[in-house]
């Protein structure tokens, strides 16, 4: 992830640079691992359902921090994902 994020911020226009942090990068690739992981878990009903263990630790560690290990309703999930992952 370090080598992909700084050649993406080589490439990317000065001012967009700047904010591009490597802590933004790390959420945006949580992200993706999650919205992955969770598309796969349902792929074929989860028939074919496995994953890399760094992948189900990023995945563990992200609803920990969602729910605290709780089931939440789908509002409070709603909530967490945009205080965890904001679009700005």
């Amino acid at each position: 992830l370090e080598h992909y994020s700084s050649e993406l911020t080589e490439r990317l226009p000065h001012r967009a640079r700047a904010t591009y942090t490597p802590q933004v990068a790390k959420k945006h690739f949580e992200l993706c691992v999650l919205d992955f992981l969770r598309w796969w878990a349902g792929f074929r009903g989860g028939e074919h359902f496995w994953a890399m263990p760094w992948a189900i630790d990023i995945m563990r560690q992200a609803l920990d921090r969602l729910d605290g290990g709780r089931l939440l309703p789908p509002e409070a999930y709603k909530a967490a994902v945009d205080r965890e992952y904001p679009l700005d």
